[in-house]
């Protein structure tokens, strides 16, 4: 793994990533140990992560759309949309969701469009990141989540969410400025 990490062989590092879905525990350290040397190489492991994320392996997408964001890189805000989308895993959709959290760029509109997701898990790693990018086009649709979802995790992330940042730092006002 390390000779592959060294020689930057996208190729191999991404073959390495089908270790994910061993169930042997040293298979899986190796396929986590693949995507941490992707992220590292960067730039050059994009376009063919971007490739495998329709791969048939779940475990294998899960991985390459978390290194895409975490990459950050714009070649891949349209992929993770398309995943967050249509990808019939939701552990895919939801490193998606989150996944977006790594870019600059707008991604109020394909996230606002998961809140009804059926895995609360995509709808809570959803309202997070939208949390996190503070956009106003959120409010109205968080309300929504907070009245309507069935998971009182999604419901409190969503009101986490519409707090004002001031309040999420100083619990009942104490401190506050």
């Amino acid at each position: 793994m390390n000779k592959l990490a060294r020689k930057h062989d996208v190729k191999g590092l991404i073959k390495a990533l089908d270790y994910l879905d061993k169930s042997n525990s040293i298979d899986q350290l190796v396929g986590k140990h693949a995507a941490t040397a992707l992220q590292a190489i960067g730039g050059p492991a994009v376009e063919p992560l971007i490739g495998v994320i329709h791969d048939q392996t779940s475990s294998v997408r899960v991985q390459a759309v978390g290194v895409l964001g975490r990459l950050g890189d714009a070649r891949a805000i349209e992929p993770l949309i398309g995943v967050l989308k249509d990808d019939d895993d939701w552990r895919v959709r939801e490193a998606a969701a989150g996944g977006l959290r790594g870019f600059e760029v707008s991604m109020v509109e394909p996230l606002i469009g998961v809140l009804h997701d059926l895995n609360p898990s995509v709808r809570l790693q959803a309202v997070r990141t939208l949390a996190d990018l503070g956009d106003a086009r959120a409010v109205e649709p968080l309300i929504g989540v907070l009245q309507d979802d069935g998971d009182w995790r999604v419901s409190y992330a969503a009101e986490e969410a519409l707090r004002p940042k001031a309040a999420r730092w100083y619990p009942c006002g104490a401190g506050a400025p």
